[in-house]
């Protein structure tokens, strides 16, 4: 039988960025992913959300 894991609790202190920004395509958005998924590939543990959306 598989023990499921558990998360690992997020610090008492912490820090939260919401950005919005229009883009043209998908492809734009994706290369703006890519960059921020750089910057914080070594900060563990982290949450991140990423979401494209129709207006």
């Amino acid at each position: 039988m598989e023990v499921p894991q558990q998360q690992q609790p997020m610090p008492k202190k912490s820090c939260m960025i919401t950005i919005m920004f229009g883009i043209e395509d998908d492809k734009k958005a994706l290369d703006i992913k890519e960059v921020i998924d750089n910057a914080v590939k070594d900060i563990d543990p982290k949450r991140y959300t990423f979401q494209i959306s129709e207006t």
